[in-house]
């Protein structure tokens, strides 16, 4: 696709795992905007490490994004967050996360 220019229908980016959904153009803003409050509910501190090994990794070899990814995981362990998470799952349950107290603007997500 990439050397030939070649384009593809949304139909057929899904056939071949490029997507993991497909949204009629009517839906797009609710859904996006639905999945924008789904990722928000996340842990912070835990998106915020993903999103530190996401940006950027296209200049890093596997090895390197393996460490990285580890590395985000350590960090993320053990904080009230994680514990919340674990006991939420233990018991059936819904976990209550804290919320950030940081969040970057929009501008700032490239350089995390």
């Amino acid at each position: 696709m990439i050397l030939r220019a070649k384009k593809i229908s949304g139909p057929e980016a899904y056939r071949i795992g490029l997507v993991h959904e497909l949204w009629p153009v009517q839906e797009l803003k609710t859904r996006a905007i639905a999945l924008a409050h789904e990722l928000a509910r996340q842990p912070a501190g835990a998106v915020r490490s993903m999103l530190k090994v996401i940006v950027g990794s296209e200049d890093k070899s596997l090895g390197q994004l393996l460490i990285a990814e580890r590395a985000a995981i350590k960090e993320n362990q053990g904080t009230a967050d994680a514990k919340e998470g674990m006991m939420a799952f233990m018991q059936k349950r819904t976990p209550v996360l804290i919320k950030a107290r940081y969040r970057p603007a929009i501008s700032q997500m490239g350089t995390l």
